[in-house]
């Protein structure tokens, strides 16, 4: 349960913010859920139940939390919805291309059914193996013993180099369209999720 203290108008002044004890005066140190309704009276202070939230447009909207409102004889928190601007709305999408494009570069890919990783460490692993080939090196890869030759160290390095140069070329992309949309409209046909190269070498 949260509280809040009332003013002496009988307007909202604040949360009380902690569920630790409060100084409400020279005997009174408790929190404010252990004051007795009568306390409660003399502090002015309330209890506040959470309002319905509305459901937004989930590209176009968002929702606002206003100051609690006296409702029915409940202290209510408020919300109401907002559009967003169409400068919001391209920042908003940039961000969710921005994430998925990180999820999928780090998220690994397979070469011929050999899953392999594509974080950063195993990128720079990758090109210093391909510099200085050792015939015996051996990995554990997708439950199975591998011997990294030469020959599928390079394979491994070019589809990591291509997932990545078709990672960031997607991406680029996809925010252009994003930037050249003309209004909100537009925007909405935007799916960030899709299209995305394929991770199948």
């Amino acid at each position: 349960m949260r509280y809040a203290t009332i003013n002496e108008d009988g307007t909202f002044n604040a949360f009380i913010t902690t569920r630790k004890n409060v100084l409400w005066d020279a005997t009174h140190f408790c929190p404010a859920s252990a004051l007795t309704e009568d306390e409660r009276t003399q502090f002015r202070v309330v209890e506040v139940a959470d309002g319905t939230l509305p459901e937004p447009h989930p590209v176009t909207e968002y929702v606002v939390t206003h100051d609690p409102a006296l409702v029915d004889g409940v202290w209510t928190v408020q919300y109401s919805v907002a559009e967003r601007s169409i400068t919001d709305v391209k920042a908003m999408l940039i961000s969710q291309a921005n994430s998925v494009r990180n999820e999928i570069m780090d998220g690994g890919i397979t070469l011929s059914g050999l899953p392999i990783s594509t974080d950063k460490g195993t990128k720079a692993e990758l090109l210093g193996a391909t510099k200085k080939p050792n015939p015996n090196r051996k990995r554990r890869v997708g439950g199975q013993t591998v011997l990294l030759t030469a020959q599928i160290l390079e394979a491994m390095e070019g589809a990591v180099t291509a997932h990545t140069d078709a990672t960031d070329s997607y991406h680029c992309d996809l925010c252009e369209v994003i930037e050249a949309a003309a209004d909100i409209a537009a925007l909405e046909l935007i799916d960030v999720n899709a299209g995305w190269p394929s991770t199948e070498y």
